[in-house]
């Protein structure tokens, strides 16, 4: 991969560089004006392909006032193999309670046992989970169920269920992910 840059009128340049999907690097940045004066940039971490896309399905989008559990898959597509992932679910503890937490099938493939550590806070409305596969182990296919959350539906309102978090390859690097939520509506 060779960077290429495009210097602006008032001197700014942006520097792009391409990847394929299977590799990432580090790299830095040196430049020097027209003056003779030099610098370099920070390390940067470029990472190819697409990002990974994390996906919070429900099923109905309506509850019913005390019914459930409602289960809430969390699945995952397009990620690279992958040998540790660490989320964080939030949700108004008002309107959707007592979630209990289930591993999915993801970060167990190829029959590892991954350490699964969830933490479940449900009066604040928080759900941290924390999967890492045995050394030298990384996840096999680029889908499949990271997990899943059963609630029981609590008082009437409206919660948007939503995920963020981080993938690390075995190199140590970051994946770059995007997530999909979901909105609950208790009546």
């Amino acid at each position: 991969a060779t960077p290429t840059s495009l210097t602006d009128a008032t001197g700014k340049a942006t520097v792009s560089l391409t990847v394929s999907s299977d590799m990432s690097i580090d790299m830095t940045v040196t430049a020097t004006d027209n003056d003779g004066l030099t610098g370099t940039s920070g390390t940067i971490n470029v990472t190819g392909g697409a990002a990974t896309h994390f996906v919070v399905t429900g099923g109905p989008g309506t509850l019913t006032a005390g019914g459930g559990p409602h289960t809430v898959p969390i699945t995952i597509a397009g990620a690279p193999p992958l040998t540790a992932l660490t989320l964080t679910i939030t949700y108004n503890p008002h309107v959707l309670r007592t979630p209990t937490v289930t591993q999915g099938s993801f970060m167990s493939q190829g029959g590892a046992v991954p350490t699964f550590a969830p933490q479940v806070d449900p009066n604040a409305g928080r759900i941290d989970l924390a999967f890492v596969r045995p050394q030298g182990q990384t996840t096999i296919s680029a889908a499949g169920l990271i997990g899943a959350v059963a609630f029981v539906a609590g008082e009437r309102g409206m919660t948007d269920v939503t995920i963020t978090g981080i993938a690390t390859r075995a190199s140590g690097q970051t994946v770059p992910l995007v997530f999909t939520n979901i909105r609950l509506v208790v009546k």
